[in-house]
């Protein structure tokens, strides 16, 4: 059984309440309802697409900033000091 919120329950009458007054104006028609709905929907989707950019750049960067700071491995050192004394031959 789902539980139930209580702030929830009054969000739901809330909107209930709201839709049954535009329903019973004679000022406003069903697809006036339903187009600002779908506005409203969708300037919630843009707003929350933002905030989920900003939190996905805010994790790049803390993830950059983890990489900039890390030690390089010294196999990575030894071998670039190899390769860039020129001398590779190690039977000698």
């Amino acid at each position: 059984m789902k539980q139930t919120n209580a702030y929830n329950d009054y969000a739901y009458e809330q909107i209930e309440a709201f839709l049954s007054d535009l329903i019973n104006s004679d000022e406003v028609g069903s697809a006036d309802i339903a187009m600002e709905l779908n506005k409203m929907i969708a300037e919630l989707e843009e707003y929350h697409a933002k905030k989920l950019n900003k939190i996905r750049d805010l994790r790049a960067a803390m993830f950059n900033a983890t990489t900039k700071t890390t030690t390089r491995d010294t196999r990575e050192v030894l071998y670039e000091d190899i390769v860039s004394s020129g001398s590779i031959d190690f039977l000698s």
